[in-house]
């Protein structure tokens, strides 16, 4: 199975009037778009557990409210 990072290794670089520009397959677009998501939502995971953790970072865990 390709993933998004397997992807850019078939990046190809184009200079059309003097200006550089990416050409990727359409496949490995969809790969790489679907791969980078993946990486934003598991940051966006990682920030929304890190701010969890400092607000209730005195409690104990089973004293953590639910409803907050």
């Amino acid at each position: 199975m390709i993933s998004g990072f397997d992807s850019l290794y078939k990046v190809r670089i184009a200079t059309v009037n003097g200006q550089q520009l990416i050409v990727i397959g359409g496949q490995d677009w969809d790969f790489v778009t679907d791969w980078l998501e993946t990486l934003e939502g598991l940051e966006v995971k990682r920030m929304a557990l890190a701010q969890i953790e400092k607000r209730f970072k005195d409690q104990p865990r089973s004293e953590v409210p639910l409803d907050k």
